[in-house]
C-alpha cells in the first residue's frame, strides 16, 4: 500500500469513529428525550388522579402552616358531643346510625359492601370498624366480595363549625381506606362554591401507606365536582394511635394531626351549614381503586384487618 492509500485509509478510519461517537451521542441524546417524555407523560396521569404537592413534605415531618389562625385558645373550647366507645356490641344507637349496602359494586369482579357485622365495640374502649373478605352477597359470578363497615351521626348530631377530633389507630393491609369526615345532603347542591355544604375530609389513609390525606369537596359529585387536597406523609403513622381534627371556622378549614397544624384552606369556599360525622371503612376491587395509585388491591392483602377509633369528640368555641 502506498502512503496516498494508507493516509486515505486512516483518514476512512478516523471519519468513521468520529461519525461513529456521534451516532452513539445522538442515540444517547435521543434516549434521554424518550425517557424524559415519558416521565412526563406519566406525572400528567397522575397528575389528573391524585393532586401532586408543589412542594413535596418532608418524610417524616408535619407542614406547619405559616398562616395566622382564628380559634386558638384551648381554654375557650366546650365539649358540647362525643363517644368514648365504652362497652361491647353494636356502637350507641342513640348516636350512630350504621348503614348496609353495595358501597363499591364492581361489574368486574368483587364488590365491596357496608356490612353491621364489621362495626362493633371491643369491649377495651374502641369502635372497631373491619375488613373482610366474604361469600359472594348479591349472588353474581364473583367469587367472592369483601366486607367493611361505617357509622354516620345523621339524624342525632349536626354542627356548624367547631373543632372535631379523632383518635384511631389505622389499619395495615392494602385494599382498603378509612376516613373520618363530615359531609351534608346540601353537598350536592351546585352554585360554584361549598358555602352550601362540602364533603370535609378530615383525613383518609391506608394500610399500605404512611400518606395521610386532607382534602374538601363541593359541588356534588358529578361533572360539576370540585375538590382540593392537602398530602402528609409521615413515618410508621400505622404503628400507634393518633389524634386527627378540623377546626371549621367561619373563615376558614384548619387540619391538624396530633395537634399540628398540617394544612388550612377555604376550599370552594366555607360551609355555613350544619355537617354530620361519618367514620368509615371502604374496600372495592376496581381498576382505578385497587391500584398503587390509591387504595391498592385487596386480592393481596391478609384479611380480617382492623381499623381501631378509641374517641370521637366535637367542641364548640365560646369566643369571649
Amino acid at each position: 500500500m502506498n502512503k496516498d492509500k494508507k493516509k486515505t485509509a486512516k483518514l476512512s478510519i478516523s471519519s468513521f469513529i468520529k461519525r461513529l461517537g456521534y451516532i452513539n451521542r445522538r442515540a444517547v441524546f435521543i434516549s434521554l428525550l424518550i425517557l424524559i417524555s415519558g416521565a412526563f407523560v406519566i406525572y400528567k396521569y397522575l397528575a389528573e388522579f391524585i393532586i401532586i404537592e408543589e412542594e413535596p413534605i418532608p418524610f417524616g415531618k408535619i407542614y406547619d402552616c405559616e398562616i395566622e389562625t382564628q380559634w386558638n385558645d384551648e381554654k375557650l373550647w366546650n365539649l358540647v358531643w362525643g363517644d368514648e366507645f365504652n362497652g361491647k356490641g353494636l356502637p350507641d344507637a342513640n348516636k350512630w346510625q350504621v348503614q348496609e349496602y353495595n358501597r363499591r359494586s364492581n361489574e368486574n369482579g368483587p364488590d365491596g359492601w357496608w356490612t353491621k357485622e364489621q362495626v362493633y365495640l371491643d369491649g377495651k374502649g374502641n369502635l372497631v370498624i373491619s375488613a373482610n373478605k366474604t361469600e359472594n352477597l348479591n349472588k353474581d359470578s364473583d367469587p367472592y366480595d369483601y366486607t367493611t363497615g361505617m357509622v354516620r351521626s345523621l339524624g342525632f348530631f349536626e354542627q356548624t363549625y367547631g373543632k372535631f377530633e379523632i383518635r384511631c389507630k389505622l389499619p395495615t393491609q392494602k385494599g382498603w381506606w378509612v376516613a373520618f369526615w363530615l359531609n351534608s345532603n346540601d353537598m350536592t347542591k351546585i352554585d360554584g362554591t361549598g358555602n352550601d355544604g362540602a364533603e370535609i375530609d378530615i383525613f383518609e389513609a391506608f394500610g399500605w401507606s404512611d400518606i395521610i390525606h386532607h382534602t374538601v369537596h363541593w359541588d356534588g359529585y358529578g361533572k360539576d365536582h370540585k375538590s382540593t387536597s392537602k398530602y402528609v406523609k409521615i413515618n410508621k403513622i400505622h404503628d400507634k394511635f393518633h389524634t386527627y381534627s378540623l377546626i371549621w371556622t367561619p373563615t376558614e378549614y384548619q387540619f391538624y394531626i396530633d395537634g399540628k397544624l398540617s394544612w388550612v384552606t377555604k376550599g370552594g369556599g366555607v360551609s355555613h351549614v350544619p355537617q354530620y360525622l361519618k367514620i368509615t371503612g371502604e374496600i372495592a376491587a376496581t381498576e382505578a381503586l385497587a391500584s398503587e395509585n390509591w387504595a391498592n388491591k385487596p386480592g393481596e392483602a391478609i384479611f380480617p384487618d382492623y381499623f381501631l377509633v378509641d374517641y370521637v369528640k366535637v367542641y364548640e368555641y365560646i369566643e369571649e
